[in-house]
């Protein structure tokens, strides 16, 4: 190849008097970039908050750097509510498990159920035809894809997301301050102080088991009646239904198995003995008023 003026034109020779020196660099545009980055990322370290500025410039960038992806198989329903209850809140469902994580007490999401992967029937959609009627594809199995924390079970986030879901319900849990907490915890105790002076009353005033056969007079007295004849059927049934929450062995304030033993025998015993003698016992109890 030659040029108009016949002279042979080297294109293997570099040309005179370009300054490759004086180009632009193609990096030079990214170059200045990251130094602006840098610079406004250490105007943003020193302009953030205590709680983020203690971590130096870029620390919720290397914090989130830090976080993995997370696909937890769960219920539909669960999966579903989580997610509604999520857009209800205006953030994702990795910022439930973090506010979780971070204001209830590990002995309480513990004692929160899993509520554990789905069953074989609980997919998105279930089975699906593909390419014909004798192809089919199973449907997607429900998942939450979350970006938390390293470390982290499947268990631990499926919790985590349960207690959330409680704790939007009043009806279950609720956080409270410690001035409430206290003033219940407060209050918890003088009920219990109050239960065992009550139960030691009791104890004190109730009767003792007896040996032997009963007689209608001792029975009255294990009713609190004054004598045999100051009572009808009604009051012994009244009073019966009165102390045997007391005595009841399984929920009673004063659980004793022979207290309630010798209550039920008395019970039977006066209506035995009023059954026998019916007019005396209407008359008593027309007279004589509740003791």
């Amino acid at each position: 190849m030659s040029s108009p003026d016949k002279r042979p034109f080297n294109l293997t020779s570099p040309v005179r008097g370009l300054n490759l020196a004086a180009m632009p660099s193609p990096f030079a545009a990214s170059d200045a970039m990251s130094a602006i980055d840098a610079d406004f990322s250490d105007l943003r370290g020193r302009c953030a908050p205590a709680s983020m500025g203690q971590f130096g410039p870029g620390a919720m960038s290397r914090l989130r750097d830090e976080r993995v992806i997370y696909t937890v198989p769960c219920p539909a329903g669960f999966r579903a509510a989580v997610l509604a209850l999520a857009k209800k809140r205006g953030v994702d469902a990795a910022e439930l498990v973090r506010m979780v994580l971070t204001l209830v007490a590990h002995s309480v999401r513990a004692s929160v159920p899993d509520p554990g992967v789905p069953n074989l029937d609980d997919h998105e959609g279930g089975v699906r035809p593909h390419g014909g009627p004798r192809r089919m594809v199973p449907a997607l199995i429900p998942t939450l894809v979350l970006r938390l924390d390293p470390d982290l079970d499947h268990a631990t986030i499926r919790q985590a997301l349960a207690v959330a879901l409680a704790l939007d319900d009043p009806k279950h849990y609720r956080l409270v301050s410690l001035d409430e907490h206290t003033r219940l915890a407060t209050s918890v105790e003088r009920l219990e102080y109050r239960n065992r002076a009550l139960g030691n009353a009791v104890e004190r005033l109730s009767f003792r088991p007896r040996s032997g056969r009963l007689g209608p007079r001792d029975a009255a007295l294990m009713l609190g009646f004054a004598g045999e004849h100051d009572f009808d059927e009604h009051l012994v049934t009244k009073r019966f239904r009165e102390l045997a929450p007391i005595f009841h062995p399984d929920t009673g304030i004063l659980p004793c198995r022979d207290r309630m033993a010798q209550l039920i025998d008395a019970r039977n015993l006066l209506i035995k003995h009023l059954r026998a003698i019916p007019s005396a016992s209407t008359d008593a109890g027309k007279k004589t008023p509740e003791r």
